[in-house]
């Protein structure tokens, strides 16, 4: 047992290149007769979106007269990527592959000669793999999960964006058609059990199972894959539970108070959502408010978004370390051999897992300068598991926010207004006070949230540049940027904190909808990364919010921070 982790934390993304020792290692490791011995031959097929390479699964489905067999056969990565094994502790390192779009690449987690070539599952090449096959009746209820070392040569590649693949699996006079009405039962089965994740609301438009909203329409062969794969994770979660294994689960909880709704309650407000602008709102109110992040831990609990008592990630182990520790687990409870890791190993790898993303996140964020989201919860402090909010912070956002700290200029705020349709459009008004005189600035355009609010930021910075320059000098005083600073507001207790204990000083800027559809956020920030959100019918109650949160969390968490005690 034991596991070998890095002992120093990422500061910056990893080079697309690995070292030429490693990848000499890679090109040495070579699909060897041993490699393939008592493995049980699978077919399958795979379907990925053209661009990708790298092919961890493929699927096959078959019809009984009274159940469905369902095969998920995932390349495995460890019958060459030893545990510990120089190349392992690279992938270590590296956590998962960052994609960075069609043309931009990726950064892989392991050497391409192993990850698009060895390992990838390519049409009729031959591969060793692990098996996950599940034995469902009629209506979809899991009867027999089994679990096996396999081989397999997929008879064929088909591709998500592919319209004559697509039309194949929706074309209900072919056999292909079997594979969506399946995907189509699971779906409806997990969504009657209080699933969020995956739900198509509104055209282009669906969540993913972490709850973030996505664009774009899923075409018939997306669906499918991605019903199979949630298959797979809860039927491997499943059958560790059973086993009472650690490892890095995949956990997804909500906030145990009072306040917290019921997932019904969450459902019905989501579901009589109208138009996405409402959606997405709502949803970033629901997931900031009342349910933590999803983390990794060595025991298995609730994910909520998916509404499954236990899940983990098994299916991409070429791109995704945690699959691949996930592999050696079953592996070992297949071979009836020892476990490869013990539970201290699995504590330190799920922490490890859990801060190394955060840290990636933002780290692509800062490689692409769109600074689109910067989750700090409090999962990611030893001591604590309450949740915090995320605040959506953005290239022209920031420079707004800098240049707000250093010329007194007044709280920002961003009201939007929505017009539905087909193509809809999104008007943002950024707005600050500078001198007791409010500028504004106003974006309408066919685009996401995020565009147009960075448009009215960098708008509105520069009539505010314009208007300081022809402006006489301040007096130099004492600035604050609260409502107050006395210690009866909330807000002056927090900026008091700050000052004795030499913080930067809290900025807040708030988001308004028009209509009245949703409460007024206000976002109070100390760092770039430290940001946490507050909620009300108005702006000031919001505020108080937000600031009462972020004292309560510098004070609880005043040893972390390296806070001396008042």
């Amino acid at each position: 047992m034991g596991i070998s982790l890095p002992n120093e934390k990422l500061v910056e993304l990893p080079d697309y290149r690995f070292p030429i020792g490693l990848e000499n290692l890679a090109k040495g490791l070579e699909l060897t007769d041993e490699v393939f011995r008592d493995r049980t031959e699978v077919v399958g097929f795979t379907v990925d979106d053209a661009s990708s390479p790298d092919l961890d699964d493929a699927i096959h489905l078959r019809e009984m007269s009274d159940s469905w067999i369902v095969e998920i056969t995932i390349s495995d990565v460890d019958s060459l990527v030893k545990k510990d094994s120089d190349i392992d502790k690279a992938a270590a390192v590296r956590v998962a592959t960052q994609y960075f779009g069609e043309k931009k690449g990726s950064i892989p987690m392991l050497p391409k000669v192993l990850s698009e070539n060895r390992l990838s599952l390519h049409e009729a090449k031959l591969r060793p793999t692990i098996t996950v096959r599940v034995t469902l009746n009629k209506v979809g209820q899991v009867l027999n999960i089994e679990l096996a070392k396999t081989y397999l040569r997929s008879f064929s590649r088909m591709a998500h964006s592919d319209y004559q693949g697509s039309k194949i699996i929706g074309d209900p006079g072919l056999p292909m058609n079997t594979y969506l009405e399946f995907a189509k039962l699971l779906a409806a089965r997990r969504l009657s059990k209080g699933s969020i994740a995956m739900q198509h609301l509104i055209p282009q438009y669906n969540i993913d199972e972490e709850g973030n909203i996505r664009q774009g329409s899923v075409s018939a062969a997306c669906q499918i894959v991605q019903e199979f794969m949630i298959l797979a994770n809860t039927s491997v979660a499943e059958f560790l539970t059973e086993q009472k294994q650690p490892a890095p689960y995949r956990v997804h909880q909500a906030l145990e108070a009072a306040t917290t709704p019921t997932r019904s309650q969450i459902i019905n407000e989501i579901e009589k959502t109208s138009d996405y602008l409402t959606l997405m709102d709502n949803l970033r109110f629901i997931y900031n408010k009342y349910l933590l992040g999803a983390v990794y831990q060595p025991t298995a609990g609730e994910h909520f978004g998916l509404g499954v008592d236990a899940y983990l990630h098994f299916t991409s182990p070429i791109r995704r370390y945690a699959d691949l520790i996930n592999h050696r687990i079953v592996k070992a409870l297949i071979d009836d051999a020892e476990p490869p890791y013990s539970r201290a190993d699995i504590e330190r790898l799920c922490n490890y897992l859990n801060e190394t993303l955060r840290r990636l996140q933002t780290l692509r964020a800062i490689k692409s300068g769109k600074h689109s989201l910067y989750n700090y919860r409090q999962s990611t402090a030893p001591h604590s598991t309450r949740g915090t909010d995320a605040l959506s912070v953005d290239h022209d956002l920031e420079a707004l926010v800098e240049f707000q700290n250093k010329n007194r200029v007044g709280g920002v705020t961003f009201e939007y207004h929505a017009k539905p349709g087909v193509n809809i459009v999104l008007t943002c008004t950024a707005s600050a006070r500078y001198q007791g005189k409010r500028y504004t600035f106003k974006v309408s355009e066919r685009s996401d949230k995020m565009t147009v609010k960075n448009l009215a930021a960098r708008g509105l910075r520069k009539k505010l540049e314009r208007a300081i320059a022809d402006s006489p000098p301040l007096a130099d005083k004492p600035v604050s940027n609260s409502f107050g600073t006395a210690k009866t507001t909330v807000s002056g207790q927090l900026i008091d904190y700050c000052q004795q204990n030499q913080l930067n000083m809290p900025n807040f800027h708030w988001e308004i909808w028009g209509g009245g559809v949703t409460p007024t956020a206000c976002h109070c920030r100390i760092t770039r990364e430290l940001a946490l959100t507050g909620y009300g019918p108005n702006t000031k109650i919001a505020k108080t919010e937000a600031a009462g949160k972020m004292l309560e969390y510098l004070k609880t968490n005043s040893a972390y921070l390296g806070i001396a005690d008042q």
